[in-house]
């Protein structure tokens, strides 16, 4: 390579003034673990998917996360040698020219047309990440995210008070991890992807009219996690080859599940305190179970059902099928066991 080409990392090209490369911690690469606030000051840990280690950061409370400074923890999430040569696509430590954060506590006026317009902006444009982040603030409402974005790969919607949101084949074809946190509950919700592989829910209350249908149409599914889907009621089926784990943590209104899932490893019914139904694991599928291999050995499921409260007829399931083990049943008391289900019910 000639000595004008940047790093493959940093997008710098090496030279004086540049002889070390700096990757920071990317914002779409972070998982918030512990916030505090005071008068003036915010503080909060952190936990960076791509050098897997913690930090600390503190911004003023005014002024926003554009005043963020890392106070403890990992400085950099690379700190070396340029690389002008290659990096292995695992290797998420690296600054990419296809990626969009929008955050009206850094770079976006605190105005609902100013965060419209930015998203309405990345109409039709190449982008393979996209981060959206507001922490409900209350000038900016009624945001729409029904944009066309058919590179995007990865989306992350984060505390935005939106009224619509629509993701399908035609506007985002190519979405395969999707990250929803703080949805309004009156916000309108059409997801319709054939291509995700991921999702994650956290913090919902509103309708689940649309999670079904979204299911239905996600047979390439392969991890399934959720906190807080509050509004989620009756049944929920899962229908994936690929599907490898389930997470309801405190899906509190859910009464029964449907899956037909011959990878599934781990299934977590922590909390859901309403799992009076039944739940039925498929054996077959039309035009899924064709696909998997004649000699394929279903693994071990790992159930977790701590703080839960399942009936009988689902705890008969469980016990009875060779293929699950539950984990954790009774470690925070007798809650989560059929005695405790009938105990219940018997007070009511």
């Amino acid at each position: 390579m000639g000595s004008n080409a940047p790093c493959k990392r940093c997008l710098v090209i090496p030279g004086p003034g540049h002889e070390k490369c700096y990757v920071p911690h990317p914002e779409y690469h972070l998982e918030q673990h512990e916030s505090c606030f005071s008068m003036g000051e915010c503080e909060a840990k952190y936990f960076c998917k791509a050098c897997d280690s913690e930090f600390t950061r503190r911004w003023n409370r005014k002024q926003g996360l554009g005043t963020a400074k890392i106070v403890g923890g990992k400085m950099w999430c690379f700190k070396g040698t340029h690389n002008t040569e290659h990096l292995v696509e695992r290797d998420l430590r690296r600054i990419r020219n296809d990626v969009v954060v929008l955050d009206t506590g850094v770079n976006v006026e605190k105005t609902s047309a100013k965060l419209q317009e930015a998203i309405d902006s990345l109409n039709n444009t190449g982008n393979a990440i996209l981060k959206i982040s507001d922490g409900f603030n209350e000038t900016v409402k009624s945001i729409r995210f029904n944009i066309s974005m058919v590179q995007l790969v990865d989306l992350q919607l984060m505390d935005v008070q939106f009224s619509e949101i629509i993701l399908d084949q035609t506007r985002t074809p190519n979405l395969q991890e999707l990250f929803l946190h703080n949805v309004p509950e009156d916000c309108r919700m059409e997801i319709l992807l054939p291509t995700l592989k991921k999702f994650k829910m956290f913090y919902y209350q509103g309708p689940d009219s649309w999670i079904n249908p979204m299911l239905e149409c996600a047979k390439q599914l392969e991890t399934f996690e959720t906190y807080k889907l509050q509004g989620a009621q009756g049944c929920l089926k899962f229908a994936s080859n690929f599907l490898t784990k389930i997470n309801l943590h405190r899906a509190e209104c859910l009464d029964s599940l449907v899956v037909y899932a011959p990878r599934l490893e781990k299934l977590s019914l922590q909390a859901c305190y309403s799992m009076g139904g039944r739940l039925t694991f498929l054996k077959t599928y039309p035009g899924l179970s064709e696909e998997m291999p004649e000699n394929h050995e279903p693994p071990v499921c790992e159930v977790t059902i701590t703080n839960a409260m399942v009936s009988p007829a689902i705890m008969r399931t469980l016990k009875n099928n060779p293929k699950c083990r539950i984990v954790n049943e009774d470690s925070q008391g007798p809650l989560g066991s059929e005695q405790f289900f009938n105990l219940f019910h018997r007070m009511m």
